[in-house]
């Protein structure tokens, strides 16, 4: 199973549904300071090898800019971000893009789309 990583911006009842479906899952907070910046966050996944869950769009940009290839982050872009809707939904798309996220990739997911892109991310200055 994969190892989790949950941003504050989620719940910590989504971290609990996810340790009880079998993921070596923490919350930020318990690893780290909560107030910390993003990239503070993205590092611990990084040298930790767990792939970041969470609601903010700008660890896409962090990828894009440094060009990594780790650490992989699921995006959540459901419009209902309570646990109890967010979870199956999420829960899905760890089972369906595991291998890839394995490998590095950012994932976004919505209520009815899942979305790929391996790592490194290409921009159109890396596309060239």
């Amino acid at each position: 199973m994969l190892k989790l990583l949950i941003d504050m911006n989620l719940s910590n009842k989504l971290a609990t549904r996810l340790r009880e479906a079998g993921y070596d899952c923490r919350r930020w907070n318990e690893v780290g300071n909560s107030s910390a910046p993003d990239t503070e966050l993205f590092d611990w996944a990084k040298r930790n090898g767990a792939v970041v869950i969470t609601r903010d769009l700008g660890f896409g940009g962090i990828l894009a800019a440094t060009q990594f290839d780790a650490p992989s982050v699921v995006q959540v872009r459901c419009e209902d971000s309570h646990s109890k809707s967010v979870f199956p939904i999420l829960l899905q798309a760890l089972q369906q893009a595991e291998e890839q996220l394995r490998q590095g990739a950012l994932v976004v997911v919505t209520e009815n789309r899942l979305r790929i892109r391996a790592l490194p991310l290409k921009t159109d200055r890396t596309k060239q």
